[in-house]
């Protein structure tokens, strides 16, 4: 059942994803605060969502490894030397354990699990979407949630530091 916490988190789902697929003719500054509101409302939105019990099944896989390269070459070109490596932190790890990657890298992996997403909510199957939200639920919570906050943390300092690199670099 579609539940309106869900169809928003689709809403805004679809948009982040749509961005990113043709984000490569931004500018650094528009490419950061756009992607900084779209993956804050994004993550609000997986807040939002009412927990979901375990739930088997499978879901085809849709995003192409060349949808990934394409993705991840418009923001690592929009980027440039902004794209530095973050350290991602997954409720999975012990203390002191992390991921470090580049931003472009962090945000391809998070349009990837989305880009799922919406494709699975496209079926009628109720059985198939209940499938899909659980699965981006965990996705969530061990990996795309972990590396929003990362990026979005970023984002903020190059949006808001008096010697942010974004300002030169338009």
């Amino acid at each position: 059942m579609l539940t309106k916490s869900i169809i928003e988190f689709i809403t805004i789902s679809k948009e982040f994803c749509a961005y990113l697929e043709i984000s490569e003719h931004e500018s650094q500054r528009v490419f950061v605060e756009k992607t900084q509101k779209l993956l804050s409302l994004l993550y609000l939105k997986a807040l939002l969502l009412e927990s979901n019990n375990e739930v088997e099944g499978y879901c085809e896989q849709y995003v192409t490894e060349e949808q990934w390269e394409f993705v991840h070459q418009n923001i690592e070109t929009t980027l440039g030397e902004l794209d530095v490596y973050i350290e991602v932190f997954s409720p999975e790890y012990t203390n002191d354990e992390k991921d470090t990657m580049p931003i472009s890298e962090a945000l391809t992996d998070i349009y990837q699990d989305i880009r799922e997403f919406t494709d699975r909510m496209r079926t009628d199957n109720d059985e198939i979407r209940e499938v899909a939200v659980y699965e981006c639920m965990l996705q969530f919570s061990l990996y795309w949630g972990p590396r929003a906050l990362s990026v979005m943390q970023e984002f903020h300092t190059l949006m808001f530091s008096p010697n942010s690199k974004l300002d030169s670099n338009e």
